[in-house]
C-alpha cells in the first residue's frame, strides 16, 4: 500500500505440506486437522478480511483462492485436505456474492494433476500414472498453464465471479473414473 497506494489482486495460495495429513480419519491427529484448516481456510479468510475493505474503497479488485479438485469430490485418507478445499470453495462463492456490486470478483482455481518440481519429491509412481491416464489430454497440466488461468482471472476481461475453475483438462469429466469411462466409449 505504501508504494502503490492500492491492492488490485489477492491470491490466496497457502496450503499444508502433504504428509501426515494423508491418513485415515481415526489416525488423523487433531492438531494436524486444525493446522490444515488454519493455514488454508482461516488464512484466506483473514487476508480477505483485511484486503476486501481496500478493494471496496477503490471499487475494483480480483481475489483468487487456490483450492483443489479434492474440494469438488472427496478422497480416501485426505479428510483434512478435502475439508479445507471444500471450505475454500464455499468461502469463494459466499464472498463473491458479497462483493460483486463493488467491482470485485472472487474465484477459485482447483488444479488437478499438475507436473511440478514438487512431484520430484513425492514421486511419480502408480497413483501418479493412474491420474495422468485419466486426463483426457493424456498429460498433467503444467504450472505455466495454471498460472495462465490465474492471470486471466486477474484481468479486467474476466467477467465472472464465484466460479470454481478446474485447471485445464485435469479431470474435466468430473473424476478419474468418469474420464476413463467416457474415453473408453466410442463416439456415436
Amino acid at each position: 500500500m505504501q508504494t502503490f497506494g492500492r491492492i488490485d489482486v489477492l491470491i490466496n495460495n497457502a496450503a499444508y505440506p502433504r504428509g501426515n495429513d494423508r491418513v485415515p480419519v481415526p489416525e488423523l491427529e487433531e492438531a494436524v486437522w486444525h493446522q490444515v484448516l488454519a493455514i488454508q481456510l482461516t488464512g484466506a479468510f483473514l487476508l480477505c478480511k483485511r484486503i476486501v475493505p481496500m478493494m471496496i474503497h477503490q471499487r475494483w479488485g480480483r481475489i483468487i483462492n487456490l483450492s483443489s479438485v479434492f474440494g469438488k469430490h472427496g478422497g480416501a485418507n485426505t479428510a483434512a485436505h478435502c475439508t479445507a478445499n471444500f471450505g475454500i470453495q464455499g468461502f469463494t462463492q459466499a464472498l463473491a456474492l458479497e462483493v460483486a456490486r463493488h467491482g470485485i470478483t472472487v474465484n477459485a482455481v482447483c488444479p488437478g494433476t499438475v507436473d511440478t518440481t514438487r512431484m520430484d519429491g513425492l514421486g511419480r509412481g502408480e497413483s501418479w500414472q493412474q491420474a495422468v491416464a485419466s486426463i483426457p489430454m493424456g498429460r498433467p497440466a503444467s504450472a505455466e498453464e495454471v498460472a495462465g488461468l490465474i492471470a486471466f482471472l486477474c484481468s479486467a476481461a474476466a467477467y465472472m465471479t464465484g466460479r470454481r475453475s478446474t485447471s485445464m483438462a485435469a479431470w474435466s469429466c468430473g473424476s478419474p473414473r468418469a474420464c476413463s469411462q467416457r474415453l473408453a466409449r466410442p463416439e456415436p
